[in-house]
Formats: C-alpha cells, sequence, structure tokens
C-alpha cells in the first residue's frame, strides 16, 4: 500500500488521523480547484468494480443509481462518478482496494474536464501499479510534473494523458515492462517536451501523438518490437525532428503515421519491414520530401502515400509486388515528378484516383499496361491533368497491344472496368489503338484529338 502522507493545512481537518485507511490500496488526494466554477466537484471513471472510501467528500454516480450521497461502498463499472467535496474543504482523499486506477471524465461533447483535480505530484495512487491507462484523459488543469512516478511495474500507458490540454511537462521514466503507448498524447495541444522512455520495447505507439499540435521535441523510445505505428504523429502539425533512431523491423501497422504532419520534413529510414501488411496515407497532408527506400515484401495497402502533400518530389525505392491497392496515391500530389514505370504493379486491384490532381506529373508510364492485373480498375492511372499527349500515345499504344494481343484472352475473361480516364489529349499515333480499345468493350473519356 502507498505510504505517501499528506498534511492538512486546514486549521480542524483531521483527516491525517484516518487516512491512508486501513485495508485500502489506492489513494489519491482530490484538490480544491478556485479558478474554475464547481471547483468543488472532481468526476472520474472507472472500468472495473472497486470499493472506495472518501474522507472530506461524498460521492454519487448517476447511471449506477447512487443519488444519495455516500463515503464509502462498491461501485461497479461507471463513466460518471461524481466526488464532491465537503463544503470548506481545500481536498478531499479517495481510496480503494485494488491497484487499477481511476480515469479521467470525457464530457459528452469531448471537451475536457475542468474542476477539483487529482494529485499526482508526489507519485501515483499506488506502488508500483501495471496500468495508468487513462489516467488523467481529458483532465483539462492538469500540468504536474511526472518524472517522479514509479513507473517499474507499468504495461500500460495508453490514453494516460488524452486530452490533457494544459499538460506540459518533460516525460523521463524508467518503465522496463510498458508494452502500449497507444494515443497517451492524444489533443495534448500544448505539450511540446521531450518523451524518453527507457528500457521498454513497446508494442504500440498507435496514435500517441496525435493531433498534438504543438509537439515538436525530441522522442527517445526503443522501437524495435513495435508493430504498430499507426497515426502515431498523425496531425502532429509543428513535428519535424529527426527519426534515425526508429526501427520499423517488426512493424505490421504504419497507417496514417505522419498524416497532416503539415511541417515533417526529415528522412525516414525503413529498411527492412518483412510484416508491414498496411501504410495507407503514410505521408499525406505532409511536407514530406525525402527519397524513399523500404524492403516489404509483404506490403499490401499502400493507398494515399502522398495524398495532398504539396511537396514531395523525390525518388521511391522499393517493392510494390504484394501491393492490392494503390487507391489515390498521388491525388493532388501537385509537385510529384519521377519515373516509375519500373514499379511492379501486378497485383495491384485499385487504382482509384491514383494520379487526380497531379498537376506536375509528366512521365512514361507505357511499360504498365503489360503488368496490369486483368481485374484492376486502373483508370486513375492516366488522370493527372497535365500529362503529355506523348505520354499518353504510348500509354494507349502500350495498352491496346496488350488487350489486343500479348494478353488477349485474359482481358477477356478478366474483371476489370475497362476504362481510360485522362485529361489528356491523343494523337493521330494512338488513334488506331484508342479505336481497337473501344471494339474490345472499353470506355475512354479524355480530352480527344490533339
Amino acid at each position: 500500500m502507498s505510504c505517501t502522507v499528506f498534511k492538512s493545512t486546514n486549521t480542524v481537518d483531521q483527516s491525517i488521523n484516518v487516512f491512508p485507511p486501513v485495508g485500502y490500496i489506492s489513494n489519491v488526494r482530490i484538490v480544491r480547484n478556485y479558478d474554475v466554477e464547481n471547483g468543488d466537484i472532481f468526476k472520474f471513471r472507472t472500468d472495473s468494480a472497486k470499493e472506495f472510501k472518501v474522507v472530506g467528500g461524498t460521492l454519487t454516480c448517476a447511471s449506477l443509481g447512487i443519488i444519495e450521497p455516500i463515503t464509502e461502498g462498491v461501485l461497479n463499472t461507471a463513466t460518471d462518478v461524481v466526488l464532491k467535496l465537503d463544503a470548506g474543504r481545500d481536498y478531499a482523499y479517495l481510496s480503494w482496494k485494488n491497484k487499477d486506477p481511476i480515469l479521467g471524465y470525457d464530457n459528452l461533447d469531448g471537451s475536457p474536464f475542468y474542476g477539483a483535480y487529482v494529485d499526482y505530484s508526489l507519485g501515483l495512487h499506488t506502488d508500483a501499479p501495471t496500468s495508468v491507462l487513462g489516467i488523467l484523459s481529458s483532465v483539462g488543469s492538469f500540468n504536474q510534473r511526472v518524472n517522479s512516478w514509479d513507473m517499474s511495474e507499468v504495461q500500460d500507458i495508453s490514453y494516460a494523458f488524452a486530452n490533457c490540454i494544459n499538460f506540459n511537462r518533460s516525460v523521463n521514466w524508467i518503465a522496463p515492462k510498458l508494452l502500449y503507448i497507444s494515443a497517451t498524447f492524444k489533443q495534448c495541444s500544448k505539450f511540446d517536451k521531450d518523451v524518453a522512455i527507457k528500457g521498454c520495447k513497446p508494442l504500440s505507439l498507435s496514435s500517441a501523438f496525435i493531433n498534438a499540435s504543438a509537439f515538436n521535441s525530441k522522442i527517445d523510445i526503443d522501437t524495435s518490437e513495435c508493430s504498430d505505428f499507426s497515426e502515431m504523429l498523425a496531425g502532429a502539425k509543428k513535428f519535424n525532428q529527426p527519426l534515425t533512431n526508429f526501427n520499423f523491423g517488426k512493424a505490421v501497422s504504419l497507417n496514417r503515421f505522419l498524416l497532416g504532419a503539415a511541417s515533417f520534413n526529415q528522412t525516414v529510414e525503413f529498411g527492412n519491414m518483412p510484416n508491414l501488411v498496411e501504410a495507407y496515407y503514410l505521408f499525406a497532408e505532409s511536407a514530406f520530401n525525402k527519397p524513399i527506400k523500404f524492403n516489404a515484401p509483404n506490403l499490401r495497402d499502400a493507398s494515399g502515400w502522398f495524398s495532398n502533400n504539396k511537396a514531395f518530389n523525390n525518388t521511391i525505392t522499393g517493392s510494390f509486388r504484394s501491393v492490392v491497392s494503390m487507391a489515390f496515391m498521388f491525388w493532388y500530389a501537385s509537385s510529384f515528378n519521377q519515373p516509375i514505370n519500373d514499379w511492379d504493379i501486378r497485383n495491384v486491384l485499385n487504382f482509384e484516383g491514383f494520379m487526380q490532381g497531379a498537376t506536375s506529373f509528366n512521365q512514361d508510364l507505357s511499360a504498365w499496361p503489360a503488368k496490369f492485373n486483368v481485374n484492376a480498375s486502373m483508370a486513375g492511372v492516366s488522370s493527372a491533368p497535365n500529362w503529355s499527349t506523348e505520354n499518353y500515345d504510348k500509354y494507349l499504344n502500350a495498352l491496346w497491344l496488350d488487350v489486343g494481343t500479348t494478353r488477349q484472352n485474359e482481358w477477356a475473361n478478366g474483371t476489370s472496368p475497362r476504362v481510360v480516364l485522362a485529361s489528356a489529349k491523343r494523337s493521330a499515333a494512338s488513334q488506331a489503338a484508342a479505336s481497337g480499345l473501344i471494339g474490345a468493350g472499353w470506355t475512354i473519356i479524355d480530352g480527344g484529338l490533339a
């Protein structure tokens, strides 16, 4: 049991004589907040049944039918527990009989809760807890130091500071058993301090800094066992720190890893990622413009990689052999104009919006038709707004050669929608190909004859 002793400044407060109560494992102090209305009210959630005792206040919980205030009792899982401090009290003491944390309260509109607050400045609620999941989620007033916390047994810090919009303290922990760092700093809109968590090899960093809009500090975490990086830095608009210490070797998901990281433009050393399956919208809406080199033989989804990325115009080195979706890959990637004719796209089935809005792209894609999967929807491949007549002619001629001669039977039996969609104009050099495709049941929507 925690042996932290809190001394009262109230001359008539005798709580020190009864706190911590015998038999209770977790103990916290709840502090009146004089800066807000209803500063005597503290709201929290509990995700498991707990036997509570409060000194200096009372508990109610409408969802559990506890309308009349109580000072002790068993509360089942609830999202709306209310602790009200006694009149004239600066703080109350809350205790319960297990090591599980109480969780922050979520307002229905998603806004943080302001009122009385829990004091963790001297440490956590108990000795060596195994989880601090959601412990301060949506506690709008919280901005205490956390480096003194005992993290030696903690396995999960997911949502610990989520929506703590005033939290801005350094995080420097030794946490050898930590496995989950998911959404830990989600929507911490003021947070911009270094994060160093030593001794751990987490399995998930999913959404760890999502929408942490001010964050632009160093991250020191061993990622060598991490499989889920999805949305880790999505919406971290100011983040632009090197990630050269990151190890992606066990990554399974990189979905939206840097989506909306509007300032990010650092080299990312992906290396070998044999387990990677999904990486959709990886660099979308970011400022990323560095060469990409990767080896991901099992990657299936590369949709939207550079969607609405206005900066990217660099080389991409790696195999897409297992990829089945490249939908919206360069959607409105207005700077991109690199050769991609040698890509292995044989298994791709979805090219929807592939080059839509890619106003700078004007490269030869005549090697692609021979590699197309005959079941693919490839209309988006030819949709670059400023594709030249020369490159469009080459593409149509190559497509007709494959459809009408090389793989005639395969195309006839395939399920492709058989649509060419282009803004480009064709010349007489590809007129025969266009006529042949139309005769074979294809629909061509383009700029007409040059």
